[in-house]
C-alpha cells in the first residue's frame, strides 16, 4: 500500500526483533532518527547561511511540535527528511567540489528517500534543480561537465530506486505505489480551493505551541532572507525557490492537494532561512550579540514550555490516533473469551491500533472485521477523537 513506508518497515523490523513487539520498539528507528534531524539541520543551515542562524535553527527544530511528533510516530517521515537534508548537504558541497564518490552517495541517498516515501519527488526533484540552477549561474571552469555528472547521478538514483521497488513492482504492480485512495486528483475548481485549505493547514502546523511574537519575527526574517539573499549566501539561488516551484509544478500536474505531513521537509529550512533574515536583522541592531542571545533564550524557552505544557504532539490526531486502543482491546478480550463467535466492527482509522494490540493481548485476528459479517454478538468500538457513531460505523461495515 501507498502508506507502507517501505525503508522505515525495513528498520522496524530489525528494531522489533531486537527489543520485542511494543510500542517503543516500533517507535525506536523514528525516534533516532528524529533526534539526528537536530545536528544535521545545524550543519545544513550552518554551510546555507551562518553558525548563529543554525544554532537558532537547531533550537527551533528541537522545540517544534509536529517535529517531536513524528520523532514518535512510528512512520517514515523522520528518516525522509533525515535522507532529503543528507542529499542537500551533499549538493552544496558537490557545486564547489568534485568527488564521484559524492556524486554516487548522493544519489544513493535521494533514492532511499524515495524508497521510503515515493512523496520525496517533491523534494527530490526540488534539489536537482536546485543544484542544476546554481551550476548554470555560478559558472565555474567544469560547470558543463559537472553538469553532466548531475545528469549521471541523476539516472543512478532512478536505476537504484526501481531497483529497490522492483518486488513491489513484480508482485503487486504499479498501482500499489501509485493509486492511494486517499488522495485522488480533483477537479479544478475544488483543486483550487483545498490548495487553499492545504496551505491553510500546513502553516498552521508548522506553528503549533509556537509563541505568536516567535511565529511573527520568523515570517519577518523568511521575507527578509528572500529578499537579501545574495547578502547571506555564497550561491546565487535560494533553496526555496527551486523546491516550492518543483512542488507547485507536481501537484498542479497531478492536480491534488497532499496531507500537510507531506511538506514537513520544507518545516526546518523554513526555520534555517528565517533565522538567517532574523539574525542579518539583529545584526543591524544596537547590542546585535545581547538582542541575539535574549531572543534566543525567550523564544526556546517559551516555545518548549508551550509544547510541554500543551502536551499537543500527544494530543495530535495527525495520521490516526485512538488512545483508548489497548483498553477497549483488553475489555472485550475478556468479553470473547466467553463468546468465540462474537465479532469486532470499526471505523478507520482505529482498525491499525485494534489489530495490534489484539495480537499483543492474543484476541484472534478473525475476530475483528470490517464488515460483511453477521454475527449474533456483535461489538461496535467507536472512537470518539472522531465524528463516530455506533450507527456510522454499523452503516460502515455494510451491516
Amino acid at each position: 500500500a501507498p502508506n507502507n513506508h517501505l525503508f522505515h518497515t525495513f528498520w522496524a523490523w530489525i528494531a522489533t526483533r531486537l527489543f520485542g513487539n511494543s510500542e517503543a520498539a516500533l517507535r525506536l528507528t523514528s525516534f533516532v532518527r528524529g533526534v539526528l534531524i537536530v545536528p544535521i539541520s545545524f550543519e545544513l543551515v550552518r554551510v546555507l547561511y551562518n553558525k548563529r542562524a543554525a544554532l537558532l535553527t537547531a533550537g527551533l527544530v528541537a522545540i517544534s511540535s509536529v517535529l517531536i511528533e513524528y520523532a514518535t510516530n512510528a512512520r517514515g517521515y523522520s528518516l525522509q527528511m533525515l535522507l532529503i537534508f543528507l542529499g542537500l548537504r551533499m549538493a552544496y558541497s558537490l557545486r564547489v567540489s568534485w568527488n564521484r564518490a559524492l556524486w554516487a552517495a548522493f544519489a544513493l541517498v535521494l533514492a532511499l528517500a524515495l524508497y521510503t516515501i515515493p512523496t520525496g519527488l517533491y523534494a527530490v526533484s526540488g534539489i536537482f534543480l536546485w543544484l542544476a540552477a546554481n551550476i548554470v549561474l555560478e559558472r565555474q571552469s567544469d560547470w558543463l561537465k559537472r553538469l553532466g555528472a548531475l545528469i549521471v547521478s541523476g539516472v543512478l538514483m532512478v536505476a537504484i530506486t526501481a531497483l529497490l521497488y522492483a518486488p513491489v513492482l513484480i508482485v503487486t504492480g504499479l498501482g500499489s505505489l501509485t493509486s492511494n485512495t486517499y488522495v485522488t486528483a480533483l477537479e479544478f475548481p475544488l483543486f483550487l480551493s483545498s490548495v487553499g485549505d492545504m496551505l491553510q493547514a500546513t502553516l498552521a502546523q508548522w506553528h503549533t505551541s509556537l509563541p505568536l511574537p516567535i511565529a511573527l519575527l520568523l515570517l519577518v526574517g523568511l521575507v527578509i532572507a528572500l529578499v537579501t539573499h545574495r547578502k547571506l549566501a555564497d550561491y546565487p539561488v535560494t533553496i526555496v525557490v527551486p523546491l516550492l516551484l518543483v512542488a507547485i509544478v507536481l501537484i498542479t500536474v497531478q492536480q491534488v492537494a497532499p496531507f500537510t505531513r507531506v511538506w514537513l521537509y520544507l518545516l526546518p529550512l523554513y526555520f534555517g532561512v528565517a533565522t538567517a533574515g532574523l539574525v542579518w536583522l539583529i545584526d543591524h541592531l544596537p547590542q546585535a550579540r545581547v538582542v541575539y542571545t535574549g531572543v534566543a533564550l525567550i523564544g526556546l524557552v517559551w516555545g518548549a514550555g508551550l509544547v510541554v505544557s500543551s502536551d499537543s504532539p500527544y494530543w495530535s490526531l495527525e495520521t490516526g490516533t485512538f488512545r483508548d486502543a489497548e483498553a477497549v482491546i483488553i475489555d472485550l478480550t475478556t468479553l470473547i473469551a466467553n463468546d468465540p463467535d462474537a465479532r469486532i466492527v470499526y471505523e478507520h482509522p482505529s482498525g491499525e491500533m485494534l489489530h495490534y494490540y489484539a495480537r499483543r493481548h492474543g484476541l484472534p485476528g478473525d475476530a475483528i472485521s470490517q464488515g460483511g459479517i453477521s454475527p449474533q454478538t456483535l461489538y461496535v468500538v467507536v472512537n470518539t477523537e472522531y465524528p463516530q457513531t455506533p450507527e456510522t460505523v454499523m452503516r460502515l461495515s455494510g451491516i
